[in-house]
């Protein structure tokens, strides 16, 4: 589905943005980061189906070659560069990596993002309408608002989860009327809706 493809490519492209030092450019960083995680997990919802897994276990059997064990081959590498650099940072870091796992750095959002999953489809088993679905994961993303707004402890960035699941589980119930809504408008009329979208949210940034 090429739109598909354009939304994900778009949202790489964010990710590498923010990376890099164009993310401390005035305004335009700003605004990009605003919506890059949250469009990052809707896009990931997109591609996302509960019917997939009728178990549990289905859902670990296919994660695990795709997140799961990617995340553990990943973090070995780095802390074994670590160990060779600098063994006290590498103890350091290794402490701070049981407690709270890789906090700011480029892998934290694979265990978020696998525990997003994991918590949207015990969301879906649970539920039988996209709109019990809808109410659940706004409640959830409240919880994580308050965990935020509290400063209660994050540990693994869990507290995370229970926003991104609202994005993510958005991506999924939208997708698609989402798809039906784009087939039906014409390149001018998704401009013209696109042009004052952008509009409206530069209008919002720059006033602060």
């Amino acid at each position: 589905i090429e739109w598909i493809d354009l939304a994900k490519g778009f949202s790489i492209i964010l990710v590498v943005y923010g990376h890099c030092g164009l993310a401390s450019v005035p305004y335009i960083g700003e605004w990009f980061a605003a919506f890059r995680m949250p469009f990052f997990f809707f896009v990931s919802g997109l591609l996302y189906n509960p019917s997939k897994f009728i178990k549990t276990t289905d859902f670990f059997h296919k994660k695990w070659p795709t997140l799961i064990r990617p995340f553990l081959i990943f973090s070995a590498i780095v802390f074994i560069c670590f160990y060779f650099v600098d063994e006290q940072q590498f103890q350091d870091r290794l402490k701070t990596f049981v407690q709270l796992g890789w906090g700011g750095y480029a892998l934290w959002f694979i265990p978020v993002l696998f525990v997003t999953q994991l918590i949207y489809l015990l969301v879906c088993n649970k539920t039988d309408s996209n709109r019990n679905r809808l109410i659940l994961i706004l409640l959830l993303a409240l919880v994580g608002f308050l965990t935020y707004k509290l400063d209660i402890p994050n540990y693994w960035n869990i507290n995370f989860t229970l926003t991104a699941v609202l994005f993510f589980g958005l991506g999924s119930i939208m997708c698609n009327s989402f798809n039906n809504f784009l087939n039906s408008k014409s390149f001018f009329q998704l401009s013209v809706i696109l042009t004052i979208l952008v509009i409206v949210s530069s209008l919002y940034l720059f006033n602060n």
